[in-house]
């Protein structure tokens, strides 16, 4: 073995990425004469936790928005588990879309619908399962968030956390391969930003989730990560892991952490091993 190597083992970092679960290549998505999405490369492990980060205008929702499926790629492709998402049949296609969950920045609960019915929703629209069989599945998710009783409940009566655990919820129903998350913290005060952070690497560890994160947060990006995607004007600008994009110099990622008023070597150290 050589010495960067049992370096890299003795900080906690692999030496190679996990196989690819999410592999997206040559991405790009235009509007009209506008190019938003300039030939992506990703590839994420299955069950890693990958943050994509960029300025305003970079590509990030556009991104996002793709691989979830509400607009189509222009060309390039999306693999999961080997599937070619982007030029699938119409028929395979839903099927392999089914496998991307997603938690949107404000969880987008529907107010006149109780918690209950939030969450059955996408067993609803997608399944024939009973009235019975959805009402148990549903208390059942929730129970594993530590969300007890909560059923007939609306989400104005729901805390702010307790609204993002029933987003969350409602992400898993379909049992999805890939959950990804649209500005998870934003709007929320540090506390709360640790325990939405804890919240995702505890959904990773218990559902065997891969994750994919939009974010603005770069100390929580920093903590939770595997590998960190930086995207800038519709192209990928740097990647690595926390601990590899901290010791860059002269990258966009070094003016990120220097913005964002953080000490990025001791966010990265202080990380659970």
């Amino acid at each position: 073995m050589s010495d960067s190597a049992a370096a890299a083992l003795l900080e906690g970092e692999a030496t190679t990425p996990a196989p690819a679960h999410l592999l997206v290549r040559q991405l790009t998505k235009s509007f009209g004469s506008n190019p938003v999405l300039r030939g992506i490369d990703l590839e994420i492990g299955r069950g890693e936790v990958a943050v994509i980060i960029g300025g305003s205008g970079a590509g990030k929702t556009t991104l996002l928005k793709v691989l979830i499926g509400l607009v189509p790629a222009t060309s390039g492709s999306i693999l999961i588990g080997g599937q070619d998402v982007v030029s699938a049949r119409p028929r395979l296609k839903r099927q392999l879309q089914k496998k991307f969950g997603m938690v949107f920045q404000y969880s987008a609960l529907l107010d006149s619908m109780t918690v209950g019915d939030n969450v059955g929703f996408p067993l609803v629209e997608h399944t024939k399962l009973s009235r019975k069989e959805i009402a148990e599945r549903v208390t059942e998710k929730l129970a594993l968030l530590d969300l007890h009783g909560v059923e007939r409940l609306y989400p104005s009566e729901l805390s702010g956390g307790m609204r993002k655990r029933v987003g969350l919820a409602r992400a898993l129903m379909l049992d999805p391969e890939v959950l990804m998350y649209d500005e998870p913290t934003s709007g929320l005060d540090p506390l709360s930003s640790r325990l939405v952070d804890e919240l995702i690497v505890d959904t990773r560890d218990r559902f065997g989730v891969t994750s994919l994160i939009i974010s603005h947060d770069m100390a929580g990006a920093l903590k939770i990560a595997d590998r960190i995607f930086l995207l800038h004007r519709g192209q990928l600008a740097v990647q690595g892991t926390p601990r590899e994009l901290t010791r860059m110099t002269g990258t966009l990622a070094n003016d990120f952490f220097t913005a964002s008023g953080i000490d990025a070597e001791r966010v990265v150290a202080s990380r659970k091993r």
